[in-house]
């Protein structure tokens, strides 16, 4: 009975599946019996449900705007009965929602990065929120590009990169080293000519 009073009061905190509930009890007890009785009695009771405690973390999830391989690794990681985790199914218009939604609320998050630099970061942090692959690209095909902030960005990329390897190199060498250098950041080579071009004419 004291068993059964202390994995209800936890549960009167917050949601936990069967397996958390059962090493918390033996980690306060020590007494792998009481506990295994306790956790049989409050599962017959519906009071310890495996399923419930799913429902409860899907709804955080679904209303947190996480994707279906972040919950799934979630439960995994919390040692979720298996036989649950492995019946859950995830609406593909809803994971595109969801997916839509977190997009927006981050989408100028790395607005200071160059537009290559951005998108790779965007892609990242949705892979990371969950979100399939697919999903994240197409998002991203639909990011708009800011043209005046990517030629600001460009220009001091390129002034920082001039003079660090002016010490190396001139000439034809050093041009070479530093269109190199922006591409590797990620910036289209027209726009590097034109801003290289705009630079120079500032010193002439």
């Amino acid at each position: 009975e004291e068993v059964k009073i202390y994995l209800k009061g936890l549960l009167y905190k917050r949601p936990y599946n069967e397996k958390q509930l059962y090493q918390k009890a033996l980690a306060k007890f020590d007494s792998p019996k009481e506990v295994a009785l306790a956790m049989k009695d409050l599962k017959q009771s519906s009071i310890v449900d495996e399923k419930d405690y799913i429902d409860n973390y899907l709804e955080y999830f679904k209303k947190n705007n996480y994707g279906k391989y972040f919950i799934m690794n979630y439960f995994i990681e919390q040692g979720t009965r298996k036989d649950f985790v492995n019946k859950l199914v995830f609406n593909e218009d809803e994971e595109k929602e969801k997916a839509r939604n977190y997009f927006d609320s981050v989408k100028n998050k790395y607005v200071g990065s160059n537009f290559t630099k951005q998108k790779k970061k965007l892609y990242d942090l949705m892979i990371l929120r969950g979100f399939d692959p697919e999903v994240i690209i197409d998002l991203l095909s639909h990011l708009e590009i800011n043209t005046d902030k990517e030629r600001k960005n460009l220009a001091k990329d390129y002034r920082k990169a001039k003079i660090k390897l002016s010490n190396k190199f001139e000439g034809s060498m050093l041009e070479s080293r530093i269109v190199n250098r922006l591409i590797n950041l990620g910036y289209e080579l027209p726009m590097i000519r034109e801003v290289i071009n705009e630079e120079e004419s500032k010193n002439d």
